[in-house]
C-alpha cells in the first residue's frame, strides 16, 4: 500500500510530457525552509541562506555546498547569465521546468563559486534587510566583485561598492595587501573613483618591494601583477622627478659658490653621498627605489631646510661650502608633483582599451 501511495503521489505531480524519474528526484530535494534536523546529513552540515522564503530554486554553492534559497524569476530578470542558464534547453532550466508543479525547490549546483559571495549577491538581488551591509574584509569584497562580474550583476553592486571601497581606504592601519585586494575589486566592478583613490593610497603608502606584497596574498592572478607594474611606473616617475629637482637645485647652489676647479657634477655627487649615513636616508640614490613616497617627501622637506652647518663634510678645495638648498623650494615642487597624481585612470589601465603614448600616470588625455 505504501508503494502504491507513493506512485499515485508521483503521478499527480507529473507534468505533461515529463518523466516520472525526474519528478521523483526533484520532489525528494529537501526544502531549505525545513528545520535542519529534518534534512539529510549532507544539507545538515551545509550553511543555509534564505534570500527568498518560498523560493523555487536552491543554489548549492561551493565545496561547502551552502544552500541559498532564491526565486528563479528574480535571477532571470537580473542577470543575462542566469536567464540563459534557466532556459529549458539547459540542464538547470530543464529541472526547473519539470518541477513546475512541485512543492520542493529545485537544487542547482554551482560548485566553483564562493558561498559567502553568492549569498551576499542573492540577498542584494532580493532586497533583504541586510543587503546593504558591508561584505567584510577586502578579500570578501573581491570575491563579491568576481561573482558579480561572472553573473553580469556588476550594475547591482557598483552603487553600494562606493561606500565599501571608501570604508576600506579610510580604515585605521589598513594593510597594503588589503588596499591591493580592494584595488582589484574596484577594477572588476569598473569603479573609476575607487580605482583612482585606492591606487593612489597604495602607491603613497607602500614601501619596499612589490614582490614582498604578493607573497602574502594567495591565489593572485595576472591582474594583480599588471596593477603593480602600473603603480611602479607612477612611483618611479615621481621618484625620478624628485631626484631631478633636488639635483638641479643642488647644482644651482654650487654655481658661483667658490672659485675652485672642482667640476660641478662632482660637487653634486659629493653632496648626495654626504647624506649617506645621516638621518636622511630616503633621499640617498642607493635606496630611493625601495622607499615609500610618503617618507621620501618628508625627508625632502627636511633636506630643503638644511643649513651650511649640515654640509660641513663637503668642503671644496678652496675651503668653502656650497650654499644650502633654497628653503621650501624643493618641498613645494615635490608636494605639487604628488598632488598632481590623482591615482591610476581606469580607462587607461583597462586591458581592452590599452594605449601607450602619454607621459605620467595617465596614458590618455581626458
Amino acid at each position: 500500500m505504501a508503494n502504491t501511495s507513493a506512485s499515485t503521489s508521483a503521478a499527480a505531480n507529473h507534468p505533461p510530457g515529463g518523466r516520472g524519474v525526474d519528478v521523483l528526484v526533484a520532489s525528494t530535494v529537501p526544502d531549505a525552509s525545513i528545520p535542519r534536523d529534518q534534512t539529510s546529513r549532507e544539507s545538515t552540515s551545509a550553511a543555509v541562506v534564505v534570500a527568498a522564503p518560498g523560493g523555487d530554486v536552491v543554489l548549492v554553492v561551493g565545496k561547502r555546498r551552502a544552500r541559498i534559497q532564491v526565486f528563479s524569476v528574480v535571477l532571470r530578470n537580473s542577470s543575462r547569465v542566469f536567464e540563459a542558464m534557466l532556459r529549458p534547453e539547459f540542464a538547470e532550466g530543464a529541472k526547473l521546468f519539470l518541477n513546475t508543479h512541485g512543492s520542493a525547490p529545485v537544487d542547482i549546483e554551482l560548485p566553483e563559486d564562493d558561498p559567502d559571495a553568492m549569498g551576499k549577491l542573492c540577498k542584494m538581488l532580493h532586497c533583504t534587510a541586510d543587503a546593504g551591509a558591508s561584505p567584510g574584509g577586502a578579500q570578501s569584497l573581491l570575491d563579491l566583485a568576481r561573482a558579480a562580474d561572472k553573473y553580469d550583476l556588476v550594475s547591482r553592486v557598483v552603487f553600494p561598492a562606493t561606500q565599501w571601497l571608501t570604508e576600506l581606504m579610510k580604515r585605521p592601519a589598513v594593510r597594503d595587501a588589503e588596499l591591493l585586494l580592494g584595488l582589484m575589486a574596484a577594477y572588476t566592478l569598473k569603479h573609476a573613483t575607487g580605482f583612482a583613490n585606492l591606487s593612489r593610497a597604495l602607491m603613497m603608502q607602500h614601501a619596499g618591494s612589490w614582490c614582498d606584497l604578493l607573497k602574502g596574498l594567495p591565489d593572485v592572478d595576472g591582474l594583480a601583477h599588471e596593477l603593480l607594474v602600473a603603480l611602479e611606473e607612477a612611483r618611479s616617475y615621481i621618484h625620478a622627478c624628485v631626484c631631478e629637482t633636488v639635483n638641479n637645485l643642488a647644482m644651482m647652489s654650487a654655481i658661483n659658490s667658490c672659485l675652485c676647479t672642482l667640476e660641478k657634477p662632482d660637487i653634486v655627487n659629493r653632496w648626495f653621498l654626504g647624506l649617506g649615513g645621516s638621518q636622511f636616508l630616503t633621499i640617498n640614490l642607493t635606496t630611493l627605489q625601495t622607499l615609500s613616497i610618503v617618507h621620501l617627501s618628508r625627508d625632502v622637506y627636511h633636506l630643503s631646510h638644511l643649513g651650511s652647518d649640515h654640509l660641513s663634510g663637503l668642503r671644496h678645495v678652496c675651503g668653502r661650502n656650497p650654499r644650502p638648498l633654497l628653503t621650501e623650494v624643493v618641498y613645494g615642487i615635490v608636494a605639487k608633483k604628488l598632488a598632481s597624481f590623482k591615482g591610476l585612470c581606469l580607462r587607461c589601465f583597462d586591458r581592452k582599451n590599452r594605449y601607450v603614448g602619454a607621459t605620467g600616470g595617465c596614458r590618455l588625455a581626458h
